[in-house]
């Protein structure tokens, strides 16, 4: 799954990963990791991961962060 965030000029990608009762998300463009027991928990951590890691960009107004979302779905036979 795959967790996009786009800042003015700069697209962030999450890796989304579930595992033993735990959601993670790696940046594939910023060294920020975080995880969360559930999604909504995960989405809120993801933001306060980025607003840490961009914390003198987002104090100055360079850029403010938009979140989408793309869920992609295992497909079971």
């Amino acid at each position: 799954m795959l967790y996009s965030f786009q800042m003015k000029d700069k697209k962030l990608t999450f890796k989304v990963e579930y595992e033993d009762g735990w959601y993670s998300a790696s940046c594939l463009e910023a060294f920020i990791v975080t995880q969360g027991r559930t999604f909504k928990s995960l989405e809120n951590n993801i933001r306060e991961a980025v607003e840490c890691h961009f914390s003198e960009e987002l104090e100055t107004k360079k850029f403010k962060p938009i979140i989408s979302i793309n869920y992609a779905l295992p497909v079971y036979a």
